[in-house]
């Protein structure tokens, strides 16, 4: 049998909406057994949701029979987080870099779409995009002792 790195979890998904909730809870219980709080392994189950359905819909663009593999890695200092899917389309390179308009949503003007990227960005440390010949990943890293944890606490 194939050894597997300590402090690892991976978890294989069809891209098919629902099952993003199974691996934000997995990753939130992963990450509270890092030592992470409550609330921050909250945060990271919320962004890797957002990955998850970005992937679904975007990377996959929702073929059920295309993957979505979603590793999650323990380091000494951090957790990392990546979402890769099957690359069947890219994201803009400056794509969600600027803040969502919530008035502008409320008043219908624009369509509801839009505020993952930006979430993501909020909920973790740190967050990066790597487009690759065939496949696309997103790397979601929560610092465990980041001035974000401390501000929980």
């Amino acid at each position: 049998m194939k050894r597997w790195p300590a402090g690892t979890m991976r978890i294989v998904i069809p891209s098919s909406e629902g099952y993003e909730k199974t691996v934000a809870a997995a990753v939130r219980v992963f990450a509270v057994g890092t030592g992470l709080s409550e609330t921050r392994a909250e945060d990271l189950g919320t962004a890797v949701s957002e990955a998850c359905l970005n992937a679904i819909e975007h990377g996959n663009r929702g073929l059920a029979d295309a993957a979505v593999v979603v590793t999650v890695t323990h380091h000494r200092n951090e957790l990392l987080v990546e979402v890769r899917d099957c690359g069947r389309s890219r994201l803009e390179p400056d794509a969600a870099l600027t803040r969502p308009d919530l008035a502008e949503r409320v008043a219908g003007r624009v369509p509801p779409r839009g505020w993952g990227i930006y979430l993501m960005r909020q909920l973790v440390d740190a967050v990066e995009f790597v487009a690759a010949p065939r496949h696309n990943l997103t790397r979601l890293t929560v610092y465990l002792s980041s001035r974000k944890e401390r501000e929980h606490d």
